[in-house]
């Protein structure tokens, strides 16, 4: 048995084609056909050429500048208490700024580095031990023509720094800098050996544009050129040839000048009828527009850009929204947030953080921030979403109204403090030892049940008390209860009622409801819009009033049982305020609530108050 490997001999003059069609008769894939002598190779753009169509050219510019833009202009927050410890420590520095002149740099020219300037020497290793609170004193933008890589580490994969270099040293200087005081961006991806050769940095992500580039501008150029030929007057005349070879010459120049002229000023041109002939001549410009819009797409591909992004046009054709490019283009640039920008930001917090706050939490950790902001009608079903999960969730008892307040903080949609959170969570605490609530606090909103819990009525059941259970409420879930309660503050309504006060009366019956009991079924209603002051003094509130189908339904469904409601008609609204004042309802008025709708739920019977 032999173990050589196969061998294929080639006659001289003939060429090999790598794909699987040939045909001798159609001179495909033979030495005749063209496309076989078809090479790539390696293309070279130097610095200086780089920094001519960045600075001369706004498409370059866009190539370089708008994917970093887009992904670090909303930035990052971080969770925890210190965040705004960090955020303060990221302003004096100007984290933001200095990083994104790092990635824009890294784009244009293969690479580029952030300089972490902390006292330490920078010859020496950094040591985040000794890393004192204030001690990160500035940032450094350093492209990569302004440092020069050494000693390359080549023999030890088990260090960060493996095939890349152990030292920088400043062009033009004497200053050693160690790797661990350098935060390292490189371009886009090259092979291995392309690495070296580029001493460890990518490829810029303008060059691989640059041909693309160019034919884009030539053609724009081209088309402008001909702009100034679309029309070409042409006049024949008999003889012209033996006139202008003689003395006459002038005086034939002359006279078209003159034609020239007069056919400008006064539309009128005139000519020997014999002799002389007119004749305009037009350029086609048919299919010019086509090419162009092609090369736009291949130079747009080659950015890996939509169209509608790199060139700043909007989506054509009926039903083009350019929805699909957006959401395309945000996943891409998503994909940099969560990948090397993220590892690079998480280095830099190393040092950060620590100058920042004195030391480093081992819980603290930042998100990117959306994109882009959503519309009013995209927010609102954000949000009704966001309520409707937490109600679930709640309801199963998957979390508890502490957990959705602290999501729902988080957001920094609604101004919810630490103290209300806390209180929230010692009213859980003492729910499941035992204690209760006396219902006069702040208690936890619940659409079900769960162990430890106070439970609610959900039968109908005679108290010692003399008065008729006639009293029926429904409770904003924990998310349109905190949005109603911050808007209030916000626009400056004081004494407001608590958000864990707020609830819809469902019925109301002095001489009691003579049967039935309370569901546990989940309402919903829209905000009118309309608010207005109703009762008289003392029982004086600002409500707005709500429109539910699903509520006048449950209302029937109890006054079937032939319970007498106390008022002419129902009118389902949410209170807002009691005992208000004008301004109160002229500040609502003119700062509407920031929900369409909201979620009721946790029926409860009660006995009328006298």
């Amino acid at each position: 048995m032999t173990t050589s490997k196969p061998r294929i001999q080639i006659q001289a003059g003939k060429v090999v084609s790598t794909d699987s069609l040939s045909n001798m008769v159609a001179n495909i894939g033979t030495n005749r056909d063209k496309r076989t002598h078809n090479v790539f190779g390696f293309e070279f753009v130097n610095q200086i050429e780089l920094e001519a169509a960045y600075q001369s050219n706004w498409i370059a510019r866009r190539i370089v500048d708008k994917p970093n833009e887009d992904a670090l202009r909303e930035w990052r927050t971080f969770n925890g208490k210190q965040a705004k410890d960090i955020a303060n420590e990221e302003r004096r520095l100007g984290v933001q700024q200095a990083y994104l002149d790092t990635c824009c740099w890294a784009d244009l020219y293969g690479g580029a580095a952030l300089l972490m300037v902390t006292g330490q020497d920078l010859s020496e290793p950094l040591d985040l031990k000794k890393i004192k609170k204030g001690d990160l004193k500035n940032l450094v933008v350093l492209d990569r023509w302004d440092i020069q890589p050494t000693e390359f580490n080549l023999t030890d994969p088990l260090k960060p720094n493996w095939m890349l270099p152990e030292y920088y040293m400043m062009v033009n200087g004497q200053q050693r800098i160690h790797y661990s005081h350098i935060i390292r961006r490189t371009g886009a991806r090259l092979p291995r050996r392309m690495r070296m050769f580029e001493q460890g940095w990518g490829d810029s992500r303008l060059r691989r544009c640059m041909s693309d580039l160019r034919d884009v501008v030539a053609t724009k150029g081209g088309i402008a050129s001909l702009v100034l030929e679309a029309n070409v007057d042409t006049v024949s005349v008999k003889g012209l040839q033996g006139a202008l070879a003689s003395a006459q010459c002038d005086q034939v120049t002359e006279r078209y000048r003159l034609f020239g002229m007069m056919k400008s000023l006064v539309n009128l041109g005139l000519l020997d009828q014999d002799n002389e002939k007119y004749e305009r001549n037009s350029i086609s410009f048919s299919g010019l527009s086509q090419i162009m819009e092609q090369f736009m797409v291949w130079t747009a591909g080659a950015a890996e850009m939509p169209v509608t992004e790199l060139w700043g046009q909007s989506a054509s054709g009926l039903s083009a929204t350019g929805e699909g490019d957006r959401k395309t283009y945000e996943g891409t640039i998503k994909g940099k947030q969560d990948g090397q920008m993220r590892l690079d930001l998480e280095a830099l917090d190393q040092v950060l953080i620590r100058s920042a706050l004195g030391d480093y939490p081992e819980d603290l950790e930042f998100e990117w921030k959306p994109l882009s902001l959503p519309t009013g009608t995209e927010q609102a079903q954000e949000d009704l979403a966001d309520a409707q999960a937490d109600a679930m969730s709640i309801e199963a008892g998957v979390i508890r109204p502490s957990h959705a307040m602290r999501r729902v903080q988080s957001k920094g949609t609604y101004a919810i403090t630490d103290e209300q959170i806390a209180a929230q969570e010692k009213i859980e605490k003492d729910q499941d030892n035992g204690i209760g609530d006396d219902g006069e606090g702040m208690p936890g909103f619940d659409l079900g049940g769960k162990p430890g819990d106070k439970p609610k009525p959900s039968q109908r059941s005679e108290t010692t008390d003399s008065a008729p259970i006639g009293y029926v409420k429904v409770e904003p879930d924990n998310h349109s209860a905190l949005a109603v309660a911050g808007h209030l503050r916000s626009i400056g309504i004081t004494g407001a009622v608590k958000m864990y006060d707020l609830h819809v009366t469902l019925f109301y019956a002095r001489n009691g409801i003579p049967s039935g009991s309370a569901s546990s079924a989940t309402y919903f209603a829209d905000l009118t819009a309309e608010y207005e002051i109703i009762g008289q003094a003392p029982w004086r509130a600002l409500v707005v009033k709500l429109d539910s189908p699903q509520l006048q339904a449950r209302f029937d469904e109890i006054r079937a049982t032939g319970a007498e409601h106390s008022y002419p008609s129902y009118l389902p609204h949410l209170s807002l305020k009691y005992d208000p004042t004008e301004e109160d309802l002229a500040a609502i008025r003119a700062n509407p609530l920031p929900l369409t709708s909201i979620v009721l739920g946790g029926e409860e019977w009660k006995p009328v108050k006298s």
